[in-house]
């Protein structure tokens, strides 16, 4: 007995499968095979509840116009009426498959275009080792942002805060640093960025090697030793000369002070706890203090020059710091 015999059509498993849409695509060319040699009758007989619905209120023209080349004038109604219903069926399947495929299309378009984010607390540097090998220590309450495939077309990341770079410099592949409104490209070097968004200006001091840092008005080349200073508001850029000890004493786990002045203790304290101190110009900042600190907060050590040189100070939004006298 065949797979459709025309005496047992309605238990054929193929047909049936068909009609529960439940026919498997590798089927459909042995179903199309079965069903040249069955009879019209046949077919009538097994299909006669959905031929009903069809020729009442299906107009005939409109499966023909779409498929000129599979439905002929010469095919009967009711296998005219299974070949569009088998039609419908590949057009379901197709637009099933077609919406999976967008839809994973989509989902890789949005893995891709995401970023991968690092955020550091706000007590202590935090490091973060790139795929390509680069090494980017975080100071406190920083976020580093990067591409799921970073390395494999692009370097690029993008800061907000500070951060030293340690970068395996490659050629064929410039590692880039966005902060805004600024573009600071490798050539090869180890290099610090300060760009917390609560400072007027961004700061790129190379400690080897180069950079090339560009606000839109052309690239400025920094050299070790020196710091180029990005100001947000007019755009340009200084390029002054700068004391790598203070731009990285933020990375150490000891703040030590050896005969600075006053202001640059506290120079050294923004940097190293990403703060922003303001004091009074009566305030004696040239007065030399020496000091060692280990794992102490910022208002520890704040605690401590107050009862020194007899100054009050406030924390606002747990980053500006005002010193009264």
């Amino acid at each position: 007995m065949g797979i459709m015999d025309s005496s047992n059509v309605d238990k054929t498993p193929l047909i049936t499968k068909f009609k529960t849409e439940k026919l498997a695509p590798e089927d459909f060319d042995l179903f199309l095979e079965e069903l040249e040699s069955v009879q019209d009758v046949a077919l009538k007989a097994d299909m006669a509840e959905e031929w009903a619905g069809f020729s009442a209120n299906s107009p005939k023209r409109y499966p023909t116009r779409m498929f000129p080349d599979t439905f002929r004038p010469a095919v009967s109604p009711v296998r005219r009426f299974l070949y569009w219903a088998l039609a419908v069926c590949l057009l379901a399947v197709c637009g099933v498959l077609g919406v999976s495929l967008f839809s994973r299309n989509a989902a890789l378009e949005q893995i891709s275009s995401s970023r991968l984010t690092v955020k550091s607390g706000k007590e202590s540097p935090s490091l973060v080792y790139l795929p390509d090998g680069s090494l980017v220590c975080l100071n406190a309450c920083s976020t580093l942002k990067y591409s799921p495939s970073y390395g494999l077309t692009s370097r690029v990341v993008e800061l907000n805060g500070e951060a030293f770079f340690e970068v395996k410099h490659r050629p064929d592949s410039p590692f880039i640093v966005v902060a805004p409104n600024l573009r600071i490209r490798d050539l090869g070097t180890k290099f610090n960025v300060n760009a917390y968004p609560f400072r007027d200006i961004i700061e790129t001091s190379v400690l080897e090697g180069s950079v090339g840092v560009d606000g839109g008005r052309g690239e400025v080349v920094v050299s070790p030793g020196d710091k180029a200073v990005y100001d947000k508001g007019s755009g340009t850029i200084e390029l002054v000369h700068t004391d790598m000890r203070i731009e990285t004493a933020w990375m150490g786990s000891n703040v030590i002070f050896s005969h600075d002045p006053l202001c640059k203790v506290f120079e050294i304290l923004e940097h190293r706890f990403g703060v922003q101190i303001q004091y009074p110009e009566s305030l004696n900042t040239s007065d030399l203090y020496t000091g060692a600190f280990a794992d102490k907060r910022v208002e520890d050590i704040l605690n401590i020059l107050r009862m020194h040189y007899g100054f009050k100070y406030s924390v606002i939004d747990d980053h500006l710091i005002i010193i009264q006298q």
